[in-house]
């Protein structure tokens, strides 16, 4: 059942689409759940600045119960609270860190994520109003998040991990503004289901639950530069082609970026390889050899990830990518990660071919795609009838997130069962590469 209270998530969500707001109220079994990645409770590991504290339960309890929870630790004098619940005028709000000090409340708004955003000063704004509702009015406002220059050196060095950010002044100056959202969001929810257009706001800043529903009430037409031709600059095609070297190899990593560094020498949100599939050929008109590596759910992957990569690929010939920008970056870390190694991770990495470049410089324009050049995109617009449909895992966000619930997976058919989706899906990714050169070989 829908929240009847408007809430940060409300304010988000009526931000990017009205539409996304009114489901979310008004049917909400439209929704289409999707794969999250876990991710740390870092308002949890945030305590650890502020010791000694009560637990609102905001996060555990029925709402009800936790605003009563929340409101008897302020009876019994408690002075520093954590998930705290508070309800004013139909909205609610969960403060992560509240604390008293010298007579005076302060609020923390705990992020996972490496600098202040707008959408957090909004989260402040909002319960500033609703503190002061509740006859708590704050003397000051802080967004709590991950330093992107923290290096883990042994244990977790909280004191580092996080850096603060005052935003009293700003978020006082929201104040007005963010009533008149609220004024708005209720009369939106009062009337009925607004009309929005597919568009960018459907994926961005992430894929919308409420889209695929949306999607199907609206009727699709073919516009009609789907059929235009494709053009072809055959010249710098055909250069593109020459400076390929036998034998040919096609590599896809993936990786996963937990915002909690995990191990010695990472930093938040650092790209951890964990899986690639090799696709070779060694000479033209050869059959193509595949390989493949896929690590434990344990452990830090890096260097076995790397000794494999290197054991796997062949000592010369192009090393073909689809936007070179992850795995150079991970060639590159991996090797000053292992100095033994170093040395053959970037011989690798000046192997580096971008197949990505004959569509991002339009040597190749197809019409339908409309500007996008992703691999999921070029290849079903190249080769009809060749796709990513059907796969469990279907981008790289999948298979981070895949890789993230298989490192907490306890279940062996589950574990077996993910592993076999991550290995069909990077596979495909390779196999889609050596499909596109044929076809632009062809053109």
């Amino acid at each position: 059942m829908a929240s009847a209270y408007l809430t940060s998530s409300s304010l988000l969500a009526a931000t990017h689409c009205a539409r996304r707001l009114w489901l979310q109220r008004h049917a909400p079994e439209s929704r289409t759940d999707q794969m999250e990645a876990p991710k740390p409770d870092v308002a949890l590991l945030a305590r650890g600045l502020f010791t000694g504290g009560a637990d609102g339960g905001a996060s555990q309890l029925e709402t009800e119960d936790a605003l009563e929870r929340t409101r008897m630790l302020l009876m019994q004098g408690e002075e520093l609270l954590y998930d705290a619940a508070f309800a004013y005028n139909g909205v609610l709000v969960t403060v992560d860190i509240l604390s008293r000090r010298r007579n005076r409340w302060y609020a923390s708004v705990v992020r996972c994520a490496t600098s202040v955003k707008p959408a957090h000063m909004a989260d402040a704004a909002l319960q500033a109003l609703v503190l002061d509702g509740n006859g708590i009015r704050l003397s000051g406002s802080q967004v709590i998040y991950l330093n992107k220059t923290y290096v883990r050196r042994g244990a977790l060095d909280l004191e580092q991990l996080f850096l603060a950010t005052p935003v009293t002044k700003a978020v006082r100056g929201m104040l007005p503004s963010i009533e008149l959202r609220i004024a708005r969001m209720k009369r939106l929810l009062e009337a009925d289901m607004p009309f929005v257009a597919i568009g960018a706001q459907c994926h961005k800043p992430g894929p919308c639950w409420f889209h695929p529903h949306c999607a199907g009430m609206e009727e699709t037409t073919r516009e009609a530069e789907g059929d235009a031709p494709i053009e072809v600059d055959r010249p710098a095609v055909g250069a593109f082609l020459e400076r390929l070297q036998y034998p040919l190899q096609f590599v896809d990593f993936e990786a996963y970026q937990p915002p909690v560094p995990e191990y010695e020498g990472h930093w938040p949100y650092r790209q951890v390889p964990f899986q690639y599939s090799l696709h070779v050929q060694h000479e033209p008109g050869a059959a193509v050899t595949h390989r493949s590596f896929l690590a434990e759910a344990s452990g830090d992957p890096g260097r076995t990830f790397l000794e494999s990569l290197l054991r796997d690929l062949e000592a010369e010939g192009s090393v073909i990518v689809f936007g070179r920008s992850t795995e150079s970056t991970i060639l590159a870390q991996m090797g000053r990660d292992h100095p033994d190694l170093e040395e053959a991770a970037l011989a690798v990495r000046d192997r580096l071919v971008d197949l990505a470049v004959p569509f991002l410089e339009k040597q190749v324009l197809i019409p339908s795609l409309k500007g996008r050049s992703s691999l999921k995109a070029v290849l079903p617009a190249l080769l009809p009838g060749q796709s990513y449909e059907g796969l469990a895992i279907a981008d790289g966000g999948d298979a981070h997130r895949a890789f993230s619930w298989l490192r907490q997976e306890t279940d062996p058919a589950r574990m077996a069962q993910i592993r076999a989706d991550l290995l069909a899906y990077c596979a495909l990714d390779t196999w889609a590469m050596v499909l596109i050169l044929e076809r632009l070989r062809s053109l």
